[in-house]
């Protein structure tokens, strides 16, 4: 995920027309899952105190 806004930068550069939109899909699915692990967690912890 750290190489993504340097391809997504340099991608017009060198030619790479997918580079913007491949950055911009990856980004939204690590955001995803970001979001699902988190509310995860949330949940987890409050069962725990429950």
């Amino acid at each position: 995920l750290l190489a993504v806004p340097s391809a997504m930068s340099l991608g017009p550069v060198w030619g790479w027309t997918w580079a913007d939109p491949a950055a911009t899909t990856i980004n939204a699915v690590a955001l995803t899952i970001g979001v699902v692990i988190g509310a995860s967690t949330l949940k987890a912890k409050a069962s725990k105190t429950e």
